[in-house]
């Protein structure tokens, strides 16, 4: 860690071809495709407990991620206005 000083490092893993991170809103590239859509921690917890037969499905289409923005606003908004404490690191 000492060696990093002034260094911005790059994790080149995750930009390999099988990696699945999307930038929110991004359309993924299949025959029907999906968008990576912000959800809330409310509808994380019922499609985690709910079955998969009456489940909240954690899919959108662009129409459904369109409706969600126009119903909701936009759910990552507040990370431009909004600030974050960050954690004071620890030494090793």
């Amino acid at each position: 860690k000492s060696v990093r000083g002034g260094k911005v490092l790059i994790d080149w893993s995750q930009n390999a071809a099988a990696k699945t991170t999307v930038a929110p809103y991004s359309m993924r590239g299949r025959d029907e495709p999906t968008v990576s859509t912000p959800v809330t921690w409310d509808e994380v917890s019922q499609a985690a407990s709910a079955s998969s037969a009456d489940g909240l499905p954690l899919r959108f289409d662009f129409r459904a991620a369109l409706e969600r923005i126009e119903a909701d606003d936009d759910l990552l908004a507040p990370l431009h206005t909004e600030t974050y404490p960050l954690p004071t690191p620890t030494p090793d």
